[in-house]
C-alpha cells in the first residue's frame, strides 16, 4: 500500500490504523487529515463553486488601510478608515 492510500484510509472516521503507518510523521499527517475531515470533505463537495479570494481580497484591503493608518490617535479613527476602505464610504 502506498503511502497516500494509507492517508485515505487513516482519515476514515471508524478507521483508528495509526499502527498501519510505520512512522510519526505519517502518524500526525493522518490526525490532522482525520480531525479536519469534515472541512476537506466541505471543499470537495462545493466542486469549486466558491473561492476565497474575495475573502482574501478585503483581507488586503484591510491589512494596507492599517498599515497606512500608524499615525492615528484612536481606534475610532482607524475604524472608520476601514469603513471607508471596505464599505466603499464617501
Amino acid at each position: 500500500m502506498n503511502p497516500i492510500d494509507m492517508i485515505v484510509y487513516a482519515i476514515q472516521p471508524d478507521k483508528r490504523c495509526d499502527l498501519l503507518l510505520a512512522n510519526e510523521p505519517m502518524k500526525k499527517i493522518a490526525r490532522t487529515l482525520r480531525s479536519h475531515r469534515q472541512l476537506l470533505l466541505n471543499y470537495f463537495k462545493a466542486k469549486k463553486q466558491f473561492s476565497s479570494r474575495v475573502i482574501e481580497g478585503l483581507n488586503n484591503k484591510a491589512k494596507v488601510t492599517m498599515r497606512r493608518s500608524y499615525g492615528f490617535r484612536t481606534f475610532r479613527i482607524l475604524e472608520l478608515a476601514l469603513y471607508h476602505s471596505l464599505g466603499k464610504l464617501p
